[in-house]
């Protein structure tokens, strides 16, 4: 049962090429081999199994589409395992205030297996580190020397200077 074509419910094509076009990202399993329903990605049902039981997953490659905005970049988003539920990540209100700092060290600290995954760690290690550099430069831009801070000697500095 399909409604009649109206305004509400019929959409005008502004550019056809652009719209019939899907440039959304690709994954491919690092085997040669599709995932079906009884053995996943491997070939036989004992390499899945013995896979399973060993906790070692298949590399999963991802490929194309859009770049996030590492600004917006949420880490719940980006580490499904260790969050999947999308809840619990450093930017989560909580009762007691923690600070960004402290939440990255926390998962660090975590003796859950999803939590001392590599890849995992290597994200968290990213952030805290990004993080701890920023927090760096802006205590030294408001420390002072002879009476001005850094930030003010180098507002005035002259692109002669630099060079």
């Amino acid at each position: 049962m399909e409604d009649k074509e109206n305004a509400n419910n019929t959409d005008n094509e502004m550019n056809p090429e652009v719209e019939h076009t899907f440039a959304a990202p690709s994954y491919h399993f690092a085997s040669n081999h599709d995932p079906n329903e009884d053995t996943g990605v491997y070939e036989t049902n004992q390499k899945f199994v013995s896979s399973m039981l060993d906790r070692t997953m298949p590399t999963l490659l991802v490929s194309g589409g859009e770049y996030a905005n590492l600004k917006e970049l949420e880490l719940e988003n980006v580490t499904p395992l260790q969050f999947p539920f999308g809840q619990g990540g450093p930017k989560q209100s909580r009762r007691t205030r923690i600070s960004y700092l402290e939440c990255f060290k926390l998962y660090g600290r975590l003796s859950l297996k999803q939590f001392m995954r590599a890849d995992f760690l290597l994200i968290l290690n990213h952030m805290h580190g990004r993080l701890r550099s920023f927090n760096k430069a802006i205590i030294k831009c408001k420390s002072q020397n002879c009476g001005t801070t850094l930030a003010e000697k180098i507002s005035t500095l002259d692109i002669n200077d630099l060079n």
